[in-house]
C-alpha cells in the first residue's frame, strides 16, 4: 500500500513537472521572446494563423487591455460589415423661401449626416463644398441672398469632445472631435507670431501664456479662448481644433457667396418652398478608412462609429456594434467601448478578441488594405523599416503614454494575409523606441 502510495505520488509529481514545462514553452513561445520589456509591463499576445487556424502564440489574451488607436481596427471592421465598403455619407443642401426674380428671400439649409471628410485636406478631390452650394445658387438664378445659412444637425445629439477625453487633448490635431457637421478636418491654423487663425475666426481669443517650458496648447471643452504655452522653438505655425465647425464654414462661405457676385443680407425668415439645391457625397466608407488607419484619425474613426446607427448616438452605435459581433458569434466582452477611435483612456478590449475581429475580416480585401504596410506607410512607416519583414505586415499602431499596441495581418507573397496579429502592451515603463525595438524584434523572432 505504501508503495503504491508513493508510485501514484510519483506520477502525479511527473504529470505536474510534464505540465510545468510545458507551460514553461508555451509561455516563451510568447511574453519571454519579447527580451528587455520591463517587468512591470502588462504584455497581451495573440496571433493565429489563418491557414490551419493554429495559435501561434497566446499570452494573457483574455486580459482586458487599453487598445489606444487599434481601437479604430474594431471600428473599421464594424463599419465595413454594417455600411459597406461602398457607402458614402449624403449631405443634402436645400433652399426653404421664396424666389422673385434674382433674389431668394430664405434660408440655405444643409443637412448634417456625419460625414467626417467635408472639405478635408485629406480627399482633395472631394474639396469645394463651399464654392458647390454658390455655383448651384448661380444656377438657380439667386444673386441675392436675404435671410439665413443654417446647418441642421437636430438628428445628432452627444456629439463634440468627449466627456471621457483628457482636457490635455482638446486643442490638439489629433483631438479634433467629431460633430453631426464636420468642415475641413475641424482644424485651423494658427500663425505663432501673430496668433492669428487662418482662416480667422471672429469669436476665437488666442493669447500668449508662459514662454518657458514645453509648448503646450491648452482650450476647455467648447471654450473660444485658446492659451499658447511653452518655448515656440522653430515653429511658425500650428494646427489647432475649433470649438465650432459651422462657425469655420460660415466663414469660408462669406468670401465664397461674394467671389459668385451673390450678396448675402442676414435676416430673419418665413417658411416657404423648399428646393433640392446640392446633394454633396463623401469619398466611400473605403476610402475613408484607409486615410483614418494610415494617419490614425480620432474624429473620423468616431463618424465612422456613429454611422452605424440610424440613432446617431454613442450608446445606440456601440450597442449596434456589440450586436454585430455576437452574431457573427466573436466575443468581445469583456469590453469597454466609449469611442470609436481609442482616445479614451479607458477603452479596454482584449487581444483575442481584437484578434478574432482580424480573423473574421481576413478575406476582406478593403479592410485589409485599409492597414498601413509596416517600414513604408503611415504611423507604422518606421516599424521593421529595412527588416525582413519591411512590406510584409500590415498593422495598425496605437500609442499613449505607457502603451504601445500593434493590430493587423502577416502577409505573403501576393500581399494575402496568412496570419492575424495582435501585440499590446500597458503600463510600460520603457522609453517609446526602447519598447518599440522590443516588439520588432519579437515579431522577427516569430516571422523572420
Amino acid at each position: 500500500m505504501t508503495t503504491f502510495v508513493c508510485v501514484f505520488i510519483s506520477m502525479k509529481m511527473k504529470k505536474l513537472v510534464i505540465l510545468a514545462i510545458a507551460a514553461a514553452l508555451c509561455f516563451n513561445l510568447s511574453a519571454v521572446a519579447i527580451k528587455g520589456i520591463d517587468d512591470a509591463a502588462t504584455v497581451g499576445i495573440y496571433i493565429k494563423d489563418l491557414r490551419n487556424g493554429k495559435i501561434v502564440a497566446d499570452h494573457q489574451s483574455a486580459l482586458a487591455m487599453t487598445p489606444a488607436s487599434v481601437m479604430k481596427c474594431l471600428t473599421t471592421a464594424t463599419a465595413m460589415k454594417i455600411l459597406g465598403p461602398g457607402y458614402r455619407f449624403e449631405t443634402p443642401v436645400y433652399l426653404v423661401g421664396t424666389k422673385r426674380g434674382s433674389t431668394f428671400n430664405g434660408r440655405v439649409v444643409i443637412e448634417a449626416s456625419g460625414d467626417p471628410a467635408v472639405d478635408s485636406r485629406y480627399f482633395a478631390d472631394r474639396a469645394g463644398f463651399t464654392d458647390s452650394i454658390v455655383a448651384l445658387l448661380s444656377r438657380n438664378g439667386i444673386r441675392q441672398l436675404r435671410g439665413d445659412i443654417v446647418v441642421d444637425q437636430s438628428r445628432f445629439s452627444d456629439v463634440g469632445p468627449s466627456s471621457w477625453w483628457e482636457i490635455d487633448d482638446v486643442a490638439w490635431d489629433y483631438g479634433a472631435p467629431f460633430y453631426g457637421f464636420n468642415f475641413a478636418d475641424n482644424l485651423v491654423t494658427l500663425d505663432l507670431s501673430s496668433l492669428e487663425t487662418e482662416p480667422r475666426l471672429v469669436k476665437f481669443n488666442v493669447t500668449r501664456g508662459a514662454k518657458s517650458g514645453d509648448f503646450d496648447l491648452v482650450r476647455g471643452i467648447y471654450s473660444t479662448d485658446l492659451r499658447v504655452d511653452g518655448k515656440l522653438g522653430k515653429r511658425k505655425s500650428v494646427e489647432t481644433t475649433v470649438p465650432d465647425p459651422v462657425a469655420l464654414f460660415k466663414v469660408k462661405m462669406m468670401p465664397a457667396l461674394r467671389d459668385a457676385g451673390v450678396t448675402y443680407e442676414l435676416l430673419a425668415t418665413a417658411d416657404g418652398d423648399t428646393i433640392d439645391v446640392y446633394r454633396h457625397q463623401s469619398p466611400s466608407v473605403a476610402e475613408i478608412a484607409r486615410s483614418l488607419m494610415h494617419r490614425s484619425d480620432n474624429m473620423m474613426a468616431d463618424a465612422m462609429l456613429r454611422a452605424v446607427s440610424e440613432k446617431k448616438t454613442l450608446a445606440a452605435a456601440v450597442g449596434a456594434e456589440l450586436k454585430l459581433w455576437d452574431s457573427l458569434e466573436v466575443k468581445l466582452n469583456p469590453v469597454r467601448i466609449f469611442d470609436g477611435s481609442g482616445l479614451v483612456r479607458v477603452d479596454a478590449i482584449t487581444p483575442r478578441a481584437l484578434g478574432d475581429v482580424l480573423v473574421a475580416m481576413a478575406g476582406d480585401s478593403a479592410y485589409v488594405a485599409a492597414f498601413p504596410l509596416v517600414g513604408f506607410d503611415g504611423t507604422v512607416k518606421n516599424f521593421l523599416r529595412d527588416t525582413p519583414l519591411e512590406g510584409k505586415m500590415a498593422l495598425k499602431s496605437g500609442s499613449m503614454t505607457a502603451v504601445r499596441c500593434y493590430a493587423g495581418y502577416k502577409l505573403d507573397g501576393e500581399g494575402k494575409p496568412t496570419h492575424a496579429v495582435v501585440i499590446m502592451v500597458n503600463n510600460s515603463f520603457l522609453k517609446p523606441a526602447e519598447l518599440r525595438k522590443c516588439l520588432q524584434n519579437y515579431l522577427l523572432s516569430i516571422f523572420a
